[in-house]
């Protein structure tokens, strides 16, 4: 499938009004964090490769905010 195809397919869906089940949110959620988790090392390199050594310290504290949103989000569901 396209990128073209997945973002109109995803237009679609959203223009029905129909939402995801919690359980999926969270699950999606869950997958989120865990990508995350698992590519740490490789975002922080690409971050420092493609912005600099200054501000990829500014980054990393940034990318623990992004780790722990979903975290912060299921106390709220």
């Amino acid at each position: 499938m396209s990128q073209e195809e997945v973002v109109e397919r995803a237009r679609l869906s959203f223009q029905t009004g129909r939402s995801k089940p919690l359980e999926f949110r969270l699950q999606q959620l869950r997958r989120l964090q865990s990508f995350i988790k698992e590519r740490q090392e490789d975002i922080k390199d690409a971050l420092q490769k493609d912005l600099g050594k200054n501000f990829i310290f500014e980054m990393l504290g940034l990318l623990g905010l992004i780790f722990g949103s979903p975290s912060y989000i299921w106390k709220d569901i």
